[in-house]
C-alpha cells in the first residue's frame, strides 16, 4: 500500500476552505477517516468535520475503483437528507485524491453501543427496541428514496443519546469491481445467502454474485438486530467462508435462548428477517409493525 500523503497536522483546502487534520478516527488498508477542524476564510468554526480520504494502492485500478466509489459514495449522502444518515457537507479532490467531508457525530457506533452496554435485563431490553425502531425507520427512509444501504452492520451504524445514523453506504460500482474478479465484496457475516449461492442447490456459486437489494439489506437488518439484542450472531465461523457455509448448512438459535427476557413476537421477527429464502423474509413495515407493538 502507497501512503496517501495525508497524515495529522496536514491541511486540506477547498476554496476558501481550510480543514487542519487533528485526528485519526479509522483507519484500514483502504481508507482514513480522520476529525477536522475547520477554517473558512478567517473564522474557525466551533464543530469539527469528518473528512474521509482513500489510500492510495499498489494495484492502479484497485485505487481508482476506490475512487470512484467514494465519489459515488458521496453523491448518495447528498441524496439522502435525513435525521437518520450522517451528513454530507462536501466533496472535492485535493492534491488527485477524492475527499468525502461529512458532519461530526460525537457518538459512536451500535457495535461499541453493545460490546460495552449489553445485559440481559428489562431495562436494556427497552433501551434496544427504541434503538431498532430507529433503525428499521432509517432503512426504510433509504429504501423510500430508491437507495440501498449494501454493507448493513452495527459498525456501520453511529447511535448513541437515543440518536441512529447511517454510515459507511457500500457503492455499487465497488461491489461491480470485485464482482467481476469472482470475489465476493462486504462483511461475510451480514451477506444475505442469495448473493453468493445458488437457490435450488444451497451451493456456493461459482459464476457471477447476485446484485444486493432491498430484501438484502433486510437480512443484513435481522442480523444487525439479533446481535443488538443477544450480542451474538446467528452464524460463526473462523474464517469467511466457514460463515458463508455455515448459514447454508444450519439453522439459526432462537435469540430467546441467548435472551429469555425478549418478547416472542420480537424473537420470531427478527429470525424471518434471516430467512434463508428471501421471499419469506419480513418487510419493513410487517418490521415497524411488530416493534411498535410490543
Amino acid at each position: 500500500m502507497v501512503n496517501n500523503g495525508l497524515l495529522l497536522g496536514n491541511q486540506v483546502t477547498h476554496s476558501d476552505t481550510t480543514y487542519f487534520l487533528v485526528d485519526v478516527i479509522y483507519s484500514s488498508e483502504y481508507s482514513t477517516v480522520f476529525k477536522a477542524a475547520r477554517r473558512k476564510g478567517s473564522r474557525y468554526s466551533t464543530r469539527p468535520n469528518i473528512l474521509k480520504v482513500n489510500n492510495q494502492l499498489d494495484d492502479l485500478g484497485e485505487t481508482q475503483a476506490y475512487e470512484i466509489a467514494l465519489r459515488e459514495e458521496a453523491e448518495t449522502l447528498e441524496r439522502l437528507t435525513s435525521p437518520f444518515v450522517v451528513g454530507f457537507e462536501d466533496y472535492f479532490e485535493f492534491e488527485g485524491q477524492g475527499v468525502l467531508v461529512m458532519e461530526n457525530i460525537s457518538y459512536g457506533s451500535l457495535k461499541n453501543f453493545v460490546d460495552k452496554h449489553f445485559t440481559r435485563t428489562t431495562e436494556y431490553v427497552n433501551y434496544a427496541l427504541r434503538a431498532a425502531y430507529h433503525l428499521a425507520q432509517a432503512l426504510s427512509y433509504v429504501h423510500s428514496r430508491g437507495e440501498l444501504h449494501r454493507d448493513l452492520k452495527p459498525g456501520n451504524i453511529l447511535f448513541g443519546d437515543d440518536e441512529l445514523k447511517l454510515t459507511d453506504f457500500l457503492p455499487k460500482s465497488l461491489i461491480d469491481f470485485y464482482d467481476d474478479d469472482g470475489a465476493l465484496h462486504g462483511t461475510a457475516k451480514f451477506i444475505a445467502p442469495e448473493i453468493y449461492a445458488n437457490k435450488q442447490t444451497s451451493l456456493i456459486s461459482s459464476s457471477r454474485f447476485k446484485p444486493r437489494t432491498q430484501k438484502s439489506d433486510i437480512y443484513a437488518l435481522g442480523v444487525t438486530l439479533y446481535y443488538l439484542f443477544t450480542n451474538k450472531l446467528p452464524f460463526e465461523g473462523e474464517k469467511d467462508i466457514d460463515v458463508l457455509i455455515n448459514r447454508l448448512d444450519t439453522e439459526p438459535i432462537d435469540p430467546r435462548e441467548h435472551n429469555i427476557l425478549l418478547p416472542e413476537p420480537l424473537s420470531n421477527m427478527i429470525l424471518r428477517c434471516i430467512e434463508k429464502d428471501e421471499d419469506h423474509r419480513q418487510t419493513l413495515s410487517e418490521i415497524l409493525s411488530t416493534l411498535q407493538s410490543i
